[in-house]
């Protein structure tokens, strides 16, 4: 399956979602709902540490006035990015690629799968701006989220809807 979705010859059958048997969409909906899992976890870590405000997030690297946080240190920065350097792009990739059997036109698929790498690369730099330049950094965390947020669910709603609603209707 993962090899079809990568074929370099046009004449090779291609996969599609709303095609696969109950087997995989259930192996792939398992893995779906699990990232989500994860990613709502991720999610309230973050709203925990942040209190969900721009000013906890500020708080949150460069410390806080009254001593209820202290500045991130470069080690602990380092920490957050090698981590995330490492899993998140991977989750992308591997989201990505599911996507590529959707229906979607090329050039959106094209969007949708290099539009959370953006969001990444924002998310491993604002941090250190946000930390040693200027606390309006923050916006370009909020946005690097944004981007990877979004990109989260179309990545994995449409091959849902695909699998589920479209895929569904075409066998009854």
């Amino acid at each position: 399956m993962i090899c079809q979705l990568f074929r370099k010859n046009p004449s090779m059958p291609t996969f599609r979602w709303r095609e696969a048997s109950s087997t995989v969409r259930l192996l792939a909906t398992a893995f779906y709902l699990a990232m989500a899992a994860g990613y709502v976890v991720a999610l309230l870590n973050a709203h925990v540490k942040t209190s969900g405000t721009m000013t906890g997030l500020i708080s949150h690297y460069r410390g806080a006035s009254d001593g209820s946080a202290y500045p991130k240190e470069p080690t602990e920065l380092i920490e957050i990015a090698h981590a995330h350097g490492f899993s998140v792009p991977l989750m992308y990739l591997v989201l990505g690629g599911l996507f590529l059997g959707t229906e979607v036109r090329e050039p959106w698929k094209r969007w949708w799968t290099l539009a959370p790498f953006v969001g990444v690369f924002i998310d491993q730099v604002a941090p250190w701006l946000l930390r040693y330049h200027a606390p309006g950094w923050a916006w370009a965390l909020i946005v690097g989220h944004g981007f990877s947020g979004i990109a989260f669910l179309v990545l994995i709603g449409v091959p849902l809807w695909e699998m589920w609603v479209v895929g569904w209707n075409k066998r009854v």
